[in-house]
């Protein structure tokens, strides 16, 4: 296509969105022209042929698709976690793709490569990780599963080159609200679904530490191996929190691999204490970030950057991933083996710091630290022992009692160590410029869109403290719909108090008012949110989601989600609960 052809076909497209609504829809016009799935594939000429279509037919076929495309920037849109994008992070899209980057190596992404550097670094501030790594990747399922692949690496590195064909199983703990891309991380990774451990939640829908415990407990008798807890902090559904603190202990006591799952959450700065101030939850989760070992947030769902934006976090960029020590006496022949306890961590310790003293390893190799907070002990070594040991007292003092056989001591960037195939024809080591910068082998992907742009440009734009002010208002309008609920007749919310910007409640028709709620009842009402749901999108006048919780025994409700992109209103909100009425106040009449 020629550059002026180009340029008009990209300014009479760009008309065709404006026109179609895809940018700031009006709130009269429908947030979607349904078609059932034959009716549509009669409605667009999708088939494709040897013959090439002009630019006017190619126009008039935009044109349909934004016609039946669901318009997400719509008012009305609460039907998923995300919504319209953020004007700025569209741009910044719409600079990437013309740009057509693959960021893996600097020498192709220069610009794209500092900006993903710098969006981590001030992200990972906000959260507590000072000595943290990360990377964007392909939405939050994609981060959950970095962090599913990177504790178990943590503990038994030689997975990546052995299998895990010759070991016990691993089990990994989640709570029932956790989203399910564990389940299919876990089937991804060899790990299986069946290793997968639902902890009990209580009535809101927050894991229950002793539960956990227990199910912990119980895996252990079974003989497999418990290497990482997902906890969620603002799940799918409820918008529930975990109690941070407390699953930090265990994992902390129990050296295993603390996963959270925030992607719900718009922002993870110092806003955090000011939206979630009505809950009283600010340093509980910021404590909790604090001491997890990982976080996985997307900057696409509540905050309105463009789809795919999503962010994977590590506390420690340097962290002591696998040691493999035999403790030999020289004046016996025999190797003590054994599990190294958490007693023995401040002695073993010392042993091994007296070692690197005597040269017996380079300084810059070992590194017995886990970030500025902690102090070095080994007891943080212990779930990463191949074979463990023990060690007579009288070889705690005196080096030239032993001699240490390591097999990786410590790597310097657990991401790449974890994930790296060091192909020579993109990550060459004698290259021009600092090569610490071609970050793509940290990546489980070869190409990699450089997403972090989107989020930058935002961010530039309006400062932490633009943000804070949609987030805060997206917060406000959920706690006002909540209020909303509980004075209006017929309405009733699942989950008391809002934890999230996720408002969930029944609608009860007029006709099933002051019943016995037996269990008939409760099957009718069942059928009230599809049905509703049916007539508002064939209207086209509301989009809201609805489901089931079966381990809670919990029949069909309406989610209503809000966020940042359009910025909510309380009419918005009013809106929904009066069309909810109007298309179900006439059900079993």
């Amino acid at each position: 296509m020629a550059e002026g052809k180009l340029e008009v076909f990209l300014s009479k497209l760009t008309q065709l969105l404006k026109e179609g609504g895809a940018f700031n829809p009006h709130t009269d016009t429908p947030v979607v022209q349904f078609l059932p799935p034959d009716k549509l594939k009669e409605a667009l000429p999708l088939e494709l042929g040897p013959t090439p279509s002009s630019d006017e037919e190619l126009l008039s076929l935009c044109q349909d698709v934004i016609k039946y495309s669901v318009k997400t920037s719509h008012h009305h849109f609460h039907n998923q976690l995300y919504s319209g994008t953020d004007p700025y992070g569209l741009a910044g899209a719409w600079l990437t793709e013309a740009l057509n980057t693959n960021q893996h190596t600097f020498e192709v992404s220069p610009v794209f490569t500092l900006v993903e550097d710098v969006m981590l670094k001030h992200i990972l501030r906000f959260v507590g990780y000072e000595d943290g790594d990360g990377i964007f990747s392909p939405g939050g399922s994609m981060s959950n599963m970095y962090g599913m692949v990177l504790a178990r690496y943590r503990f038994m590195p030689k997975t990546k080159t052995k299998g895990i064909s010759q070991l016990p199983p691993f089990a990994v703990f989640v709570s029932e609200e956790s989203h399910y891309s564990i389940m299919k991380g876990a089937h991804w990774l060899g790990i299986g679904t069946d290793n997968v451990i639902r902890v009990s939640t209580d009535s809101a829908g927050r894991m229950i530490p002793d539960e956990l415990s227990r199910s912990i407990d119980m895996i252990v008798a079974e003989g497999k191996i418990p290497f990482l807890v997902v906890a969620t902090a603002g799940s799918t559904v409820l918008g529930a929190f975990d109690p941070l603190d407390q699953l930090a202990d265990i994992c902390e006591g129990l050296n295993i691999w603390l996963h959270v799952d925030v992607c719900v959450l718009g922002w993870i700065s110092d806003v955090i204490k000011k939206v979630f101030a009505y809950l009283k939850r600010f340093e509980q989760f910021y404590t909790f970030c604090f001491r997890s070992d990982s976080v996985s947030w997307n900057p696409h769902k509540m905050l309105g950057a463009p789809l795919q934006c999503s962010a994977f976090l590590i506390k420690e960029k340097r962290v002591v991933a696998y040691l493999l020590c035999f403790f030999r006496k020289l004046r016996k022949k025999d190797i003590c083996s054994g599990l190294l306890t958490p007693k023995e961590s401040e002695k073993t310790t010392l042993l091994i710091v007296k070692l690197v003293q005597a040269n017996h390893f380079e300084e810059d190799i070992i590194l017995l630290k886990l970030g500025k907070s902690c102090k070095p002990h080994l007891q943080c070594l212990a779930p990463f022992l191949d074979a463990g040991l023990k060690i007579d007292s009288a070889n705690h003092t005196c080096h030239t009692h032993v001699s240490v056989y390591t097999d990786y001591i410590l790597f310097q960037g657990l991401l790449h160590q974890c994930n790296s195939a060091s192909a020579t024809y993109l990550f060459q080591q004698d290259k021009f410029y600092d090569i610490s910068y071609d970050t793509g082998d940290k990546s489980i992907q070869c190409g990699r869109k450089v997403d972090a742009f989107k989020l930058w440009l935002m961010w530039k734009a309006r400062g932490d403290i633009g943000l804070e002010r949609l987030v805060d208002n997206t917060m406000e309008c959920a706690r006002y719909l909540r209020d909303q609920i509980v004075n209006r007749p017929g309405f009733r919310m699942v989950v008391p108090e809002v934890q999230c910007t996720n408002v969930c409640f029944w609608y009860i028709p007029p006709a099933l008012r002051g019943e016995e709620e037996s269990e008939e009842w409760w099957n009718k009402v069942h059928t009230v949110a599809p049905k509703i749901k049916e007539r508002l999108v064939r209207s086209g006048t509301l989009m809201i989601g609805y489901q089931p919780l079966a381990h809670k025994n919990l029949k069909n409700f309406f989610r209503a989600v809000s966020a940042c992109h359009p910025p909510p209103t309380t009419a918005d909100m009013d809106h929904t609960l009066i069309e909810i009425e109007r298309h179900g106040k006439d059900l079993f009449t």
